[in-house]
């Protein structure tokens, strides 16, 4: 009994740190309870190169005539669909560069990773790209891997964006770690635009 607790355990707690990476959980509590103990070591090194998958950067975007540089964060929902909407129309002749983003777990980052997701990811961008061309702005696009939140508002940061604009709720399971405009509200280091559907 206390043996198979403890590879349960290591399951459990693999499936949460590497979740909270952007890796897909449901994968990794299957990989931690069959590796049980040994699945540290798996943690472990993912905690180590976490960082080293890059953005994937697919069309670059034209600069505005505005100081007001906007990222903004779409899942294919009606809410992120908004939220860029709010961005353009609400900045008008202040914005200036646009670089729309999704986020996809690490796992479909990896070559052989998962394909599917990197297919959805596209898709929601194409959609973004056109929403905001039908509104005369060509933007950045995106795809950047790891947890939504702390992904957009790194790569906020780093790519001095003044404005992050993500959906009030999105789509799918973002809801089992808190929402995304919830954790970038309570980073606190980057502006927050909400939209909502």
């Amino acid at each position: 009994m206390g043996l198979a607790a403890l590879w349960l355990f290591a399951g459990l707690v693999t499936a949460v740190v590497m979740g909270r990476l952007g890796h897909d959980p449901k994968l990794w509590l299957a990989l931690g309870v069959i590796a049980g103990p040994a699945s540290v070591a798996l943690v472990a090194r993912a905690l180590q190169e976490h960082n080293l998958i890059r953005p994937a950067r697919l069309e670059r975007g034209g600069r505005g005539r505005g100081p007001v540089d906007v990222l903004v964060g779409v899942d294919g929902s009606p809410e992120s669909t908004a939220a860029l909407e709010a961005a353009v129309d609400l900045l008008g002749r202040r914005l200036g560069r646009l670089a729309i983003a999704t986020v996809a777990d690490y796992d479909s980052g990896y070559p052989g990773g998962a394909e599917e997701a990197r297919e959805e990811a596209e898709e929601d961008l194409a959609e973004a790209r056109d929403v905001a061309a039908s509104r005369g702005v060509a933007p950045e696009v995106t795809i950047l891997f790891g947890s939504p939140a702390s992904t957009l508002e790194a790569y906020a940061r780093e790519n001095g964006f003044e404005l992050v604009a993500v959906g009030r709720r999105g789509r799918g399971l973002a809801a089992a770690f808190g929402s995304v405009a919830t954790q970038l509200a309570r980073a606190g280091t980057v502006p927050v635009l909400l939209g909502s559907a």
